[in-house]
């Protein structure tokens, strides 16, 4: 039910591009690896009545108020799920002790399970495991994401220093991630100069 094409051009003035996980210049990119989830709004309400959901049902969603633009991608996303009978309540949270406390209080139960909308992303960043840790690394405390195989491999990437061994464990893990999709991918961050 989200038009990620619309979203960018709208939202980002067409600058970053859809895309998977990582940019083809970053170390464990896999040019195999495609975008999940099309925009298909027939589909999508098709899904949910299948689902058993058609009336729609309400869902919170955590959000970091920061950067900037990240209210009007909340405010975007909530318009595209009110199209197939989800209500978006919006809690934004102003600080990142904030997010993260509240992503722990998850983890620990002493918070209601609800969705986090965030940004996991480094770009430009010149160690290729950091995006894998800030999203799908939950022993390091900063996501919802629980598999045990992805974690090996983050754990070899990082005691790895021959960077295509490390870009091969990258790539790995990727691909595990991409099959669970954890979490539905918007675009991919620009790195500025």
């Amino acid at each position: 039910a989200i038009d990620k094409e619309a979203l960018i051009n709208q939202l980002f003035g067409g600058v970053p591009q859809e895309g998977v996980w990582l940019l083809p210049w970053e170390l464990g990119y896999d040019p195999s690896l495609k975008p999940a989830y099309p925009y298909d709004l027939e589909m999508a309400q098709q899904l949910m009545e299948e689902a058993g959901l058609a009336e729609g049902f309400d869902m919170p969603v955590y959000y970091a108020t920061f950067p900037e633009w990240a209210t009007d991608l909340a405010d975007y996303l909530t318009s595209a799920l009110q199209a197939i009978n989800i209500n978006i309540e919006l809690m934004g949270l102003s600080t990142f002790p904030e997010f993260m406390g509240t992503v722990a209080g998850m983890h620990k139960g002493e918070v209601e399970p609800a969705v986090v909308m965030f940004d996991f992303g480094w770009p430009g960043n010149p160690e290729p495991v950091i995006n894998l840790t800030n999203g799908f690394y939950m022993e390091k405390g900063n996501t919802l994401y629980d598999n045990p195989e992805v974690y090996d491999l983050v754990n070899q990437a990082l005691a790895t220093l021959d960077d295509d061994a490390r870009g091969e464990l990258v790539s790995q893990a990727y691909v595990i991630i991409n099959e669970d999709l954890p979490f539905v991918p918007i675009c991919l961050e620009v790195a500025t100069t």
